[in-house]
């Protein structure tokens, strides 16, 4: 009960004789904050009416705003009468352990300098890294933001836009589009090229300048390739795609040209139960000399198998008689 009473004896001498200055110290933080998201507010019209890019904008601006209120905090503490030396004393014995627990969102504030000094992309530019894809909104201190076509919010971490393989695909002004047209074997591939050609020539958004090309390029189980590979305008990339799809279609559809699906071609014999001539078992019968050759090949065999007994009774009758001999008393051989 003495330690409460002491350290509340403590809070109480604090606030009158600091208290004063503590209120002080509050007010500052307070209105100094609100300041601050002004400033912030003010910086972004400025930013949106200027010719810089809005996500590089946006990162400045995260960051001019992280600056101030780390120094309108740091006032406000020195006005309430607390030693900011001990303060940061503590913070600077303790920094290899915030550094270590801030590794990775002091990395991504690395990263956003290095976006913004090498720019990749800027705003509105459609990306893909890291397994997403999306326009870019801003650029934030520690993420990127990106909007997806079906209006989701994507936050990539900067390291992560920094650290891996990025595709903009709106760097160029021109982009190709890619279809990839499967036919059944068989068709007439001179027809449906120039079906194809027709329907690329009539569409004005399709580049002139850089020529198109249909081209047969691969062959699979079911069906022929043809690939058409058209230039257009990078903001028109995804219409053009879409529109030329369904117009070339409509178009080979028209023309009694289908598309192939996968499917398996099953023929049938219908003599002999359903089973083709190659695989069926034909009859054996064998004929007078087949009978003649088995015969000789007995007789041989019958033969070869009595000549081996014959000399293994020879030799056994030999062994026999040398035993005989060895075991004769010498009184036999006198005899």
């Amino acid at each position: 009960m003495s330690q409460v009473q002491e350290i509340w004896n403590k809070v109480a001498e604090f606030f009158v004789d600091h208290g004063i200055d503590f209120l002080l110290g509050l007010f500052v933080l307070v209105v100094g904050l609100i300041i601050v998201k002004v400033i912030g507010v003010i910086c972004k019209k400025i930013a949106s009416k200027s010719k810089t890019d809005g996500a590089v904008a946006s990162f400045i601006i995260s960051l001019i705003m992280a600056i101030l209120d780390i120094i309108i905090i740091i006032a406000a503490l020195s006005i309430m009468g607390l030693n900011l030396a001990s303060i940061l004393t503590v913070v600077a014995t303790g920094g290899v352990a915030i550094g270590l627990a801030l590794k990775d969102s002091l990395g991504n504030v690395a990263s956003g300098f290095i976006i913004i000094v090498n720019k990749p992309f800027k705003k509105g530019d459609y990306i893909m890294v890291g397994g997403v894809e999306g326009k870019i909104n801003k650029i934030n201190l520690f993420n990127t933001i990106l909007t997806t076509w079906d209006n989701k919010v994507v936050v990539v971490p900067n390291s992560v836009a920094v650290n891996n393989p990025l595709t903009n695909c709106d760097t160029a002004s021109t982009r190709r589009v890619d279809l990839e047209l499967g036919f059944e074997y068989g068709i007439d591939i001179d027809e449906a090229r120039k079906i194809i050609a027709t329907v690329l020539e009539t569409d004005e958004r399709v580049s002139i300048e850089q020529p198109y090309q249909i081209v047969l390029t691969t062959f699979k189980d079911s069906s022929v390739c043809l690939s058409v590979r058209a230039w257009t305008d990078t903001d028109q990339y995804w219409s053009v795609k879409f529109d030329l799809q369904e117009k070339i279609y409509n178009a080979l559809y028209s023309q009694g040209i289908t598309f192939a699906y996968n499917h398996i071609t099953v023929n049938t014999a219908k003599e002999n139960n359903g089973i083709p001539s190659e695989f069926r078992v034909k009859e054996f019968k064998p004929s007078t000399e087949d009978y003649e050759i088995v015969n000789e090949k007995k007789k041989n065999r019958e033969k070869v198998q009595k000549e081996k007994a014959n000399a293994k009774n020879k030799k056994k009758t030999t062994k026999e008689k040398l035993e005989e001999i060895i075991d004769s008393s010498p009184s036999d051989l006198d005899d």
